[in-house]
C-alpha cells in the first residue's frame, strides 16, 4: 500500500460521521472464543461510506446488506475494519476528533479483548487440573504420568504380558550395547 495524504479535515468529518453513525463492537465465535473488536458504519448511502473510507485512508470494506424481509426497506451497505489492526488504526485516526462516548465504546471493547486474550494464552499454560505446562500445546508432564500409571493399574495382565514379551529384549539390547570392550 503506497503512502497517501491525509486530509485533517476530511478525518475530521469521518469522526464526526463515526460518532453519529458507527459503533465498536465486539464478538465471539460459537465455541466462545473472544474475536478482536471491529468498527461498524451502516448507511443506506453508498457514496457516504466511499468518503468515509477515504477519509481514513481506504483501511475497511464496504458490504451490502439486503433487507429481503420487507420489499419496501432499501439495501443497507456497511463499513467494516477486517481486522485488529485496522481497528486500531483507524481509531488511532479518528481519536482526536471523536467524542468521550465513542473513545469510552472503544476503550471498553480493547480492553476487554485484550483481557480476554491474555487470559486465553494463561490457560494455554495450564492443563485442565490445572498444572503448569513446560510450553503451550504440550501435555502435562503429571497428568501424563498419573494417565500412564492409571491404564498401568487398569490393564495390569496387559501390562506385565508386554513388559515380559518386549520389556526384556530391550534390556537385553541394552546390556549389550553397554559392554564393555
Amino acid at each position: 500500500m503506497g503512502s497517501r495524504v491525509i486530509d485533517i479535515q476530511e478525518v475530521a468529518w469521518a469522526a464526526g460521521f463515526f460518532d453519529g453513525e458507527g459503533c465498536t463492537t465486539r464478538s465471539s465465535h460459537r465455541n466462545g472464543v473472544s474475536r478482536p473488536p471491529n468498527l461498524t458504519v451502516t448507511q443506506v448511502d453508498r457514496r457516504s461510506l466511499e468518503r468515509f473510507q477515504a477519509a481514513v485512508a481506504g483501511m475497511g470494506v464496504i458490504r451490502a446488506v439486503r433487507r429481503r424481509a420487507d420489499p419496501r426497506q432499501r439495501d443497507q451497505h456497511v463499513w467494516v475494519t477486517t481486522n485488529w489492526i485496522q481497528t486500531q488504526a483507524v481509531i488511532a485516526l479518528l481519536w482526536k476528533f471523536l467524542g468521550p462516548g465513542k473513545r469510552e465504546q472503544a476503550h471498553w471493547a480493547f480492553r476487554v479483548w485484550i483481557a480476554a486474550r491474555v487470559a486465553r494464552e494463561a490457560r494455554r499454560m495450564m492443563c485442565r487440573n490445572g498444572h503448569p505446562k513446560a510450553a503451550a500445546g504440550e501435555r502435562c508432564r503429571r497428568c501424563a504420568v498419573g494417565q500412564t500409571l492409571r491404564w498401568r493399574a487398569k490393564n495390569r495382565a496387559r501390562y506385565t504380558a508386554y513388559m515380559r514379551e518386549y520389556g526384556r529384549r530391550r534390556t537385553a539390547s541394552r546390556q549389550y550395547a553397554r559392554a564393555p570392550n
